[in-house]
């Protein structure tokens, strides 16, 4: 389950609770693990970026994949590598990362946004190293075309993992998951046209160059 239908489906359940039977007769979940931590970001990465190296662009193979990578794992240590999944995901909310996607995307949508950062942590670590360092690379997946792509779910391989194990899909790993909405850094001016494009230089002869492909197709010209 996608991490945005996952949300939707809580405020969901939320909202019908009164319609659900005895309490007793459902799946429990485990208890919450309130002292698991988050594995070192080079353990992290070993498994995603050997799944990646396979060259498999599926993302559900793929995602299969990195449920065998983790198989061999215990259960602290997945619940450890969900912890520092999310703490990855949180390093991409950045405003800047925020302003050149939303720019590409023609509109501020945190859902659309959300959902490539997984894509994003799903295309290894250099991926997400190049992006950090510069946002103006998420220009590639326009190249690519494969901005809009729908979410990778890896922060569940670890739960599918346990599933796996105890042959119950309900059965998974209960950590806290702390997801930043609002992004980190100073807010950026898009209506000061200088500054914008001695900050993103790349981005904005982008959106001259698409302002006149819109042009043209409008107004013929």
């Amino acid at each position: 389950m996608s991490l945005i239908r996952f949300f939707a489906l809580s405020c969901c359940l939320t909202l019908t609770v009164g319609c659900f039977p005895d309490p007793a007769s459902l799946p429990t979940r485990p208890p919450m693990d309130e002292d698991a931590t988050p594995v070192s970001e080079e353990r992290f990465w070993e498994p995603i970026d050997a799944a990646v190296a396979t060259g498999i662009r599926d993302k559900d193979k793929l995602r299969a994949k990195l449920v065998e990578e983790l198989s061999e794992w215990s259960e602290d240590d997945l619940k450890g590598f969900k912890l520092q999944y999310i703490e990855q995901f949180n390093k991409l909310n950045r405003t800047d990362i925020r302003t050149v996607f939303d720019v590409i995307n023609r509109v501020a949508e945190y859902e659309a946004f959300f959902a490539h950062r997984d894509f994003l942590i799903a295309q290894g670590s250099e991926r997400m190293k190049q992006v950090l360092d510069d946002p103006e690379s998420l220009l590639d997946d326009v190249q690519k075309n494969s901005l809009y792509i729908d979410e990778t779910d890896f922060y569940m391989a670890g739960d599918s993992v346990i599933a796996k194990r105890t042959g119950n899909p309900a059965d998974g790993l209960s950590v806290k998951m702390e997801f930043t909405e609002d992004p980190s850094g100073e807010p950026i001016d898009l209506e000061d046209e200088t500054a914008f494009k001695q900050r993103f230089p790349r981005l904005a002869e982008f959106v001259e160059r698409r302002n006149r492909m819109d042009a043209k197709q409008i107004f013929g010209q």
